[in-house]
């Protein structure tokens, strides 16, 4: 199991990769499949951060 900081770690690398597909997405057109991808993508990483936030919680982490 990891523990905190890991975890932290990772959270970070989440958010940070989902804000860079989100400025990807944005320089798309809506409508191209290009935006879609890069939707889709930021959304799976900031999935991820938001279960790895829960986890911290669980682990009585809260800053």
């Amino acid at each position: 199991m990891k523990d905190k900081q890991e975890l932290k770690d990772e959270q970070k690398f989440y958010l940070k990769t989902c804000k860079e597909f989100e400025e990807q997405r944005d320089q798309q057109d809506c409508k191209s499949q290009e935006w879609h991808k890069y939707d889709r993508l930021a959304q799976l990483c900031k999935e991820r951060a938001d279960e790895i936030r829960h986890k911290l919680y669980e682990m009585g982490c809260t800053d």
